[in-house]
């Protein structure tokens, strides 16, 4: 294995509450949209999942760490739950930290991994509505808890704090002391360090909730300075929810003073309302990192396939009556054998022959890795969904210009009603079409049968890549070497495939069987004749 050091000299770290993975039946996972969204980042945690641990998405390339919470008692529905996804070659630099509750999770960046000065603490955060039942029932105040971690590791490295934290800042309120290398002179104060020279926040929302207040204070004690509103790429603080009663800056990053050196930008992505009412926002550190990258990566592509049809059992029995075919077959019968594992592998290399000569190969590809987790929009998401989807991009913008306009507002949520109407209709005449279809093609046309079963698989959200790490391969095929057949298991198997003609109906049935079977690596070559046939 050919290993290629990478220097990598920027970490790109996103946050999206997305407001529930599902929406009116409608899976955000499966959404080719919303999967873009996020995969381009290094490390994104999706906040408010709503999701159980089998719910939870699966990215390839990245490792995934899921916290859920349980179904409430009243309503049976799931709330909150966060899911961190870490690229899997940077996963070594990055340590999982202990926290008390589900709400938040603090990430450790090794320094001698990333090349930085000091460890930087990373912590995820969810802080539910303040007037929630939720909220209610916690003994201890999330920010009280956050506060009492920032003080344990800001003794050992630096802080970074995202999230939606409910918390509204307001415009132009300090969260440092002005003026504090004035107090040098005063005894009280020979600890703190002077603030560096930072430009005076701003907001789009001018509002100062209690939350807002409290998490001002805590920046001011804790050194902290929230990036909102005057880090480059959004110098206006620019809004970062969206709902039908109005739009607020709810979502942050938060740095501690002495690392807004390594934070080159900020940003607060465009709104995609029909995915969820927040934008995702993203920092972008500066790094000195050297990356481990597997040039021959000791994957395997999985053998080629063969493609069954309707015409392929007739097929098949014409090549096993060929002259060739008979010939060898022929040559089995008249050889005496004095190893059960030669007369198997000359009669796998029959049965591999045939097949090569009436069927075609399905011979897969070995997926680029920037393209293992593109997707395409599946087949109900029609002309007309596209067409909605336009319209209601070109109103998100107008929305983020005017968002104080009340008809800009009414004739953008009016749309994305009728958009999430429309996609709920569509998904559930598809659905109704595919079963309806199944009904019929169960017996008449299997092939057909077992595709449209894949189109109405709902697992979508799970790894995609066909590769094969190489210690799993090696393990099939140790089963494959090892695998004892007895003399009187393939008599019998030869006595009922030809008394009972079993073979024609597993054709017809089960032909999927062997058109995920493998060419190379047949560990039961009569199962395989038996599906074939």
């Amino acid at each position: 294995m050919c290993l290629k050091i990478a220097k990598k000299s920027q970490l790109h770290i996103g946050c999206w509450n997305i407001n529930g993975h599902k929406n009116k039946g409608f899976d955000k996972y499966s959404d080719p949209r919303f999967v873009n969204e996020i995969c381009h980042k290094d490390i994104i945690c999706l906040i408010e999942t709503h999701c159980s641990l089998e719910e939870s998405l699966s990215l390839d390339g990245f490792t995934p760490v899921h916290l859920t919470r349980p179904k409430s008692k009243g309503t049976y529905k799931r709330s909150g739950g966060i899911s961190i996804f870490v690229k899997s070659e940077l996963r070594p630099g990055v340590k999982f930290l202990e926290h008390v509750n589900n709400d938040y999770i603090w990430l450790q960046l090794c320094s001698n991994f990333f090349g930085l000065k000091d460890d930087i603490f990373i912590c995820y955060i969810y802080n539910p509505p303040e007037n929630s039942s939720y909220t209610k029932s916690l003994r201890e105040d999330i920010f009280d808890l956050i506060e009492k971690d920032i003080s344990k590791y800001s003794d050992t490295g630096k802080i970074l704090l995202a999230g939606d934290l409910n918390a509204r800042t307001g415009t132009q309120v300090l969260d440092f002391i002005n003026n504090d290398e004035s107090l040098d002179n005063i005894p009280v104060f020979d600890k703190i360090s002077p603030d560096l020279n930072l430009p005076v926040r701003y907001s789009m929302d001018e509002v100062l909730s209690t939350r807002g207040k409290s998490l001002n204070e805590i920046c001011i004690q804790s050194g902290l300075r929230i990036l909102n509103g005057r880090t480059p790429g959004d110098f206006t603080g620019q809004l970062t929810c969206y709902t039908p009663n109005g739009s607020s800056v709810v979502d942050y990053f938060i740095a501690s003073e002495n690392l807004m050196e390594n934070i080159l930008f900020f940003k607060v992505h465009k709104f995609l309302g029909e995915l969820s009412d927040h934008c995702q926002i993203s920092v972008m550190l500066k790094i000195d990192c050297k990356i481990k990258n597997n040039v021959d990566d000791k994957t395997q592509i999985p053998p080629s396939t063969y493609i069954w049809d309707e015409t392929s059992p007739q097929e098949f029995q014409t090549a096993l009556s060929s002259n060739k075919i008979q010939n060898k077959i022929k040559e089995v019968n008249d050889n005496v054998y004095d190893n059960i594992d030669n007369f198997v592998s000359d009669l796998n290399s029959i049965i591999t022959e045939a097949a090569d000569i009436s069927f075609k190969l399905k011979r897969p590809k070995k997926k680029n890795p920037k393209h293992l987790n593109k997707k395409r929009q599946p087949k109900w998401f029609d002309i007309s969904l596209t067409g909605l989807r336009r319209q209601l991009d070109s109103k998100e913008k107008l929305l983020k210009k005017f968002s104080k306009d009340p008809i800009v507002r009414t004739s953008y949520f009016s749309l994305l009603k009728l958009y999430r109407k429309t996609r709920k209709q569509k998904l559930k005449e598809f659905r109704r079409s595919v079963m309806d279809e199944l009904d019929n093609l169960h017996e008449n046309n299997p092939n057909k049968y077992w595709n449209l079963l894949k189109d109405l698989s709902k697992d979508t959200n799970k790894s995609t890549s066909p590769d094969i790490p190489c210690n799993t391969w090696g393990l099939l095929r140790g089963i494959n070497d090892t695998r004892q057949i007895n003399l009187s298991y393939i008599l019998s198997s030869f006595l009922i495939l030809y008394l009972t003609g079993v073979s024609k109906q597993r054709g017809l049935i089960y032909p999927q069987r062997y058109e995920g079977g493998s060419v190379e690596v047949c560990t039961d070559p009569f199962q395989v004749l038996m599906s074939i046939c």
